[in-house]
């Protein structure tokens, strides 16, 4: 699935998720903008498969706000994703 809007492929995107875990990665955080967000997990989850899920947890994250505004989301998602991965009883 290419997003021709926004310049990036999903597929390759969702093949180099399974690409870390197959070469031993067991935490991935994907920072991604919301717009397109749901897509890219979506697909992302349906090639994982069940080991690849069981052998790494992946996680989206993004902002709905501007990092400008005074109430920005993004860097307090990105600090709860993180915070999240290293947390078995958050999952």
């Amino acid at each position: 699935m290419v997003n021709k809007k926004y310049g990036y492929d999903t597929f390759a995107l969702a093949l180099r998720v399974c690409t870390a875990i197959d070469e031993g990665v067991r935490s991935i955080v994907l920072i991604h903008g919301t717009d397109t967000m749901e897509d890219s997990a979506w697909l992302t989850d349906l090639l994982l498969g069940q080991l690849r899920r069981e052998a790494c947890s992946v996680v989206f994250t993004g902002a709905m706000r501007f990092s400008d505004d005074n109430s920005a989301d993004g860097p307090d998602n990105l600090v709860v994703r993180f915070w999240s991965q290293n947390r078995t009883d958050y999952r």
